[in-house]
């Protein structure tokens, strides 16, 4: 029985970091292809760029509205409600970039990415494997590796860096109404209260790791979608594997960053 369960886990363990060492070696395939691409092959990636730009971050603007609004508004009211006896700049300054900047932001734009975008991908790369539109492509000249890969690896994270500008934008702007309801203060002010708050090295960081996040969940997104080979019945297992590295993904990162901010 012990073997067996210690067996089992010990194949699951192996699988993982095969996994992520095929994923590895694929993205910097990719990446070396880069420095190979022609003019011709730059036009090319433009259109599917536009598009995963498009489907990542411009559809699904009003939803992140939504999340900020709902996100902003909760931790400000339950900030300004249970602490209202300490120094009230001095604790919203660490909401706003501590909280809700550092950490909400990354973590709702994660969520609106992974639900959305990776699991496209996967289908949509998934029914072009099965179909044999890859081995077309491949048969035509064009090489998958520029017109799949590359354009959703710059088409992600350009997008999660903006949600994650946009976020922020909205979730200082939404703190500062809120916090008007207890608290009387301009809003010249209140962005003085946050910029005091966050330093050169902060949004350093910040921006690192929203371009290592994008990549990551990009990288893992295209390899799922190509690692399909049987048929579509497969699709919705990859899927559920991928989110679940993507998470895995976003976890491991953020908590890099926070041991290196500290």
């Amino acid at each position: 029985m012990i073997p067996d369960i210690l067996e089992n886990i010990g194949s699951k363990v192996r699988n993982y970091f095969t996994t992520t060492f095929l994923m590895g070696a694929f993205y910097f395939r990719t990446m070396i292809k880069i420095f190979k691409l022609h003019l011709i092959e730059f036009r090319t990636m433009k259109r599917p760029i536009l598009s995963q730009i498009r489907f990542t971050l411009v559809e699904p603007f009003f939803f992140l509205v939504i999340m900020t609004i709902m996100s902003g508004t909760l931790v400000s009211v339950i900030s300004l409600l249970n602490f209202p006896l300490i120094d009230v700049e001095e604790f919203m300054r660490f909401i706003l970039v501590s909280i809700l900047v550092k950490e909400v932001g990354p973590i709702i734009v994660s969520i609106i990415i992974i639900s959305r975008s990776v699991t496209a991908i996967v289908s949509h790369l998934g029914n072009m494997k099965v179909s044999g539109e890859v081995r077309l492509l491949e048969r035509l000249g064009i090489d998958p590796m520029v017109y799949i890969a590359l354009p959703r690896y710059f088409g992600i994270s350009l997008s999660f860096f903006f949600m994650l500008v946009y976020f922020d934008f909205l979730t200082i702007f939404v703190s500062f109404i809120v916090a008007n309801f207890n608290w009387d203060i301009s809003l010249n002010r209140f962005l003085e209260i946050f910029f005091l708050g966050i330093s050169m090295k902060d949004f350093l960081f910040i921006v690192l790791k929203a371009i290592i996040i994008g990549q990551g969940l990009s990288v893992i997104a295209t390899w799922s979608g190509l690692s399909i080979t049987e048929s579509s019945i497969e699709i919705p297992k990859v899927q559920t594997k991928a989110v679940v590295y993507s998470f895995i993904w976003f976890f491991v990162i953020d908590i890099i960053f926070n041991l290196l901010m500290v």
